[in-house]
């Protein structure tokens, strides 16, 4: 199986939260990962951000940035390209999306692109291009409202 891992998501394969174990389950079914190209900086800004707000201390976020150290090199990066670019200022306009967000959903729902290959072997067709767009918005909606909704009951979840 393909999958891709926005930032969000793949933090639970390195941190204790709500979602580790799919997070688990999915990488151990999965043949390829894809990431964005931010994803990695991504990591590191969160598990920096947890340092400093002592959520975990040095040894933790030593042991996290190793383990993100040697899973990265078997991921398959999506580059910020031309195109990526292109097709985030077209998801801007459609939807209200953080410049961050949108390279992830760019890197993964427009898959007619020449780098697409590997997406496009999955069944990833031109016609279905605009339901995966509206689920992925929706979804990436109502992650933000949960999220939103949890810090709100307990804004430093379970460590």
């Amino acid at each position: 199986m393909i999958l891709f891992f926005d930032t969000s998501a793949l933090l639970k394969r390195y941190l204790k939260e709500t979602g580790t174990e799919k997070v688990e389950a999915l990488f151990e079914s999965a043949t390829l990962i894809i990431v964005s190209s931010t994803t990695e900086l991504e990591c590191a800004s969160a598990f920096q951000r947890l340092l400093k707000t002592k959520y975990i201390d040095i040894e933790k976020y030593q042991h996290l940035k190793e383990n993100i150290a040697i899973d990265f090199p078997f991921f398959h990066h999506v580059e910020f390209d031309q195109t990526v670019r292109k097709d985030c200022c077209k998801l801007i306009d459609k939807y209200p999306l953080k410049p961050l967000d949108t390279i992830q959903l760019a890197s993964v729902v427009l898959p007619e692109r020449p780098n697409r290959q590997l997406l496009s072997r999955v069944d990833r067709r031109r016609r279905a291009r605009q339901r995966e767009v509206d689920e992925a918005a929706r979804v990436h909606d109502a992650l933000h409202v949960e999220r939103r909704d949890r810090r709100a009951v307990d804004p430093h979840p379970e460590r």
